[in-house]
């Protein structure tokens, strides 16, 4: 397939997800207010930099906080290296700074700059989220430096977003809405120690309505259990008042997610949401 082709297929399908919208709806720069701090500046890291190993899956495999995080999909995987490299990448720094190991999450950065730059060469002409990714890159960068923590998970969370958008190019199982249902729930861990309701409130909207964009797919695929157990927390989440509540489900509805996705991943089914080729 011609890359010009190619180019108006994923610039069709991320119009109609709305991946830019999502991302500017819930973006850190436009914070909930009085409660993210965003940084205004960026520091050297070329200290760091220097501890960063170019062997990246046996430094990463090595840290504390992320050795349930490292492993790629099997090598007969449909997506690029570098993209998988960039998803697991974010998922570690995610999980590292919600830990507060700065440190640790300083090193990975450069891992996931690296793995990041690959993409320019790998993916071709499937570059138009290419510019966006770089400037949530940056951005995670520099809120690792002032050690913002919410930020900085908040970063993380849409770089995993990005990647997940970028893969649906390149492999047809698994729905965007999936990876916009697991965004959402981190976006409610980050958040709901804020106490911002109001914050709280309107992801919690954005995850129902992906919710019931997807969730026939899910029944196709003879997901009744599944469909049940999310329908319940979903139900939960749309008369939660309180930011304890919000923090509650975060937890299920990240567990729930991971089952979806591996559904998905097994089914013999095809995406009936994915663009015909």
């Amino acid at each position: 397939m011609s890359t010009s082709i190619k180019t108006l297929l994923t610039a069709s399908l991320l119009v109609g997800l709305g991946i830019g919208e999502l991302l500017r709806t819930n973006d850190a720069s436009k914070p909930p207010q009085p409660v993210a701090i965003m940084p205004q500046h960026d520091r050297s890291f070329l200290t760091a930099q220097n501890r960063a190993s170019t062997s990246y899956l046996n430094e990463v495999a090595e840290k504390p906080y992320s050795f349930r995080k490292t492993k790629l999909e099997p090598n007969n995987s449909p997506l690029p290296v570098s993209l998988r490299k960039v998803s697991k990448y974010s998922e570690i720094i995610y999980t590292i700074v919600k830990a507060k190991d700065w440190e640790n999450a300083t090193d990975n950065i450069f891992l996931l700059e690296d793995a990041a730059q690959g993409l320019n060469t790998e993916i071709n002409g499937e570059k138009l989220l290419l510019p966006t990714l770089n400037t949530k890159i940056a951005s995670l960068k520099a809120t690792i430096t002032d050690k913002n923590h919410l930020a900085a998970m908040h970063h993380a969370n849409q770089i995993t977003l990005i990647a997940g958008a970028i893969a649906t190019h390149f492999q047809q199982k698994v729905p965007i809405e999936v990876t916009q249902l697991n965004y959402y729930a981190h976006e409610l861990e980050i958040w709901a120690p804020t106490g911002n309701k109001a914050w709280l409130h309107k992801t919690a909207n954005h995850m129902r309505r992906t919710w019931y964009t997807v969730r026939p797919a899910i029944l196709v695929r003879g997901g009744i259990a599944q469909t049940h157990k999310f329908d319940g927390l979903i139900n939960r989440l749309e008369i939660a008042s309180s930011a304890t509540e919000y923090s509650h489900l975060a937890p299920p509805l990240l567990q729930e997610t991971d089952k979806l996705e591996n559904m998905f991943l097994t089914t013999k089914y095809a995406n009936p949401s994915a663009p015909v080729l």
